[in-house]
């Protein structure tokens, strides 16, 4: 196989062209709109140029997912290795009755938290590495400050949580009273960045105004809650808060921690600033797993590393320790950009291999409705699609082999003991 260095190639581009049209310097209402939108205009460019493709989207015509869920219905009730799931099922639809019935007290608790401010000295941005696995990166800091902290969590994080901000909840509030208008004219800034990636303009103008509109929100709701709160650290992951996030905590003087919470390499679209000092919404401070990731990566320099480890994949260890490895199981572990493809690869591995059994992960982000569109022939038999409600760690624990492009996972999997085969495509 030859390696793809289309991924490398673009970013340094788009890096290159970056720089020279001082883009990061571009400001729209007194927001550095080019953080805003820059890894979203990336992904575009690349799915525009097919150096990856789109993966399929969630949503699906309603008939469509009617007939989607009928058919997983039967396949539950005609198959008995389905019946492993109930305890998952009946997780889900206990989440989602603490949802409905949790709605009007958790707008009333943020509403009151709002009004009146903490007192606690931290804010935790709680966040759980979503693959199925349901291990929480911020789980430490929230057991050690337990009780000196307030969460930002989502609504499934407990019933009628007083020290909580539900982000439902919040984004609700946001809407509705921090209705943000944009005041600068956007053309120029359009532009500019239209005529540097010969982009469509309506696509780029509509990527800003969105995205201006809910950062504008989200950092005066923030703000709102700082005036009137004691909070000297904030914690935090990536997530939709994340620069709305830290742009309020840098104007209220708050001292800002990130948890490391994947992969970080010099090709990562959201901590790759090579040669720069500073760079808006950026972290006071990285949390790292390891020494390696900083050394590797291109952070700010105003952003200094702490290395931590990673006490959830210790966790994660400790409770497969007695899964039983098969000697033929080769799991792979989807990413979105690199979806498609490594799943084309996989089947064909698959189908030259018929002495091992494949295990095919999706990302969270993907929802594959009938992938038979992206292969020639059919699906060997030794070759299945998991959930990405299936625990990660569990599917690690229980293979040999690991297949993947440059995924947290494969980092995961050495941890676990597992050969790595690492497939040279673009990304």
């Amino acid at each position: 196989m030859n390696m793809k260095k289309e991924f490398s190639e673009k970013f340094n581009e788009f890096i290159t062209i970056q720089n020279e049209n001082n883009l990061l310097d571009l400001q729209i209402d007194d927001v550095f709109i080019w953080r805003l939108i820059r890894a979203q205009l990336f992904t575009k460019i690349l799915e525009k140029e097919q150096v990856v493709f789109k993966p399929e989207n969630k949503s699906m015509p309603i008939v469509q997912h009617v007939k989607s869920s009928f058919m997983s219905a039967l396949k539950f009730v005609i198959t008995p290795e389905k019946w492993k799931q109930i305890p998952h099922l009946v997780q889900k639809l206990k989440t989602t009755l603490v949802d409905v019935v949790n709605i009007i007290p958790s707008i009333i608790l943020t509403a009151r938290l709002l009004l009146q401010g903490s007192k606690k000295p931290i804010l935790v941005s709680a966040f759980i590495r979503d693959i199925g696995a349901g291990h929480k990166i911020t789980r430490p800091i929230e057991e050690k400050y337990k009780d000196q902290c307030l969460l930002l969590a989502k609504p499934n994080a407990g019933l009628f949580a007083i020290n909580r901000l539900d982000t439902r909840a919040l984004n609700m509030i946001s809407r509705r009273f921090f209705k943000s208008q944009i005041q600068d004219n956007i053309s120029s800034a359009t532009d500019k960045i239209c005529q540097a990636y010969n982009l469509d303009r309506q696509t780029v103008a509509r990527l800003i105004t969105k995205q201006l509109k809910s950062f504008k929100a989200h950092e005066a709701i923030f703000l709102y809650l700082f005036k009137k709160s004691k909070f000297k650290k904030i914690y935090l992951c990536w997530n939709r808060y994340y620069m709305p996030l830290l742009s309020a905590a840098k104007k209220a003087g708050i001292e800002t921690l990130e948890f490391q919470h994947g992969t970080i390499t010099p090709y990562h679209i959201m901590y790759s600033w090579e040669g720069y000092e500073h760079v808006a919404y950026s972290p006071d401070k990285l949390l790292c797993f390891g020494p390696s990731w900083p050394q590797a990566s291109n952070l700010a320099k105003s952003v200094s590393s702490v290395i931590i480890g990673a006490p959830h994949l210790q966790a994660a260890q400790l409770k497969h320790k007695d899964v039983e490895r098969e000697a033929n199981k080769v799991v792979i572990f989807s990413q979105s950009l690199i979806g498609i493809e490594l799943l084309k690869f996989s089947i064909e591995v698959a189908r030259l291999r018929p002495d091992l059994q494949f295990v095919f992960k999706p990302h969270p982000a993907e929802h594959y409705i009938d992938i038979t569109q992206y292969i020639d022939n059919k699906i060997p038999d030794n070759f299945t699609i998991t959930t990405s409600n299936d625990d990660s760690y569990k599917l690690m624990a229980s293979a040999t082999y690991q297949i993947g492009v440059s995924s947290t996972t494969l980092n995961e999997g050495m941890v676990f003991g597992n050969r790595i085969i690492v497939v040279p495509l673009s990304s």
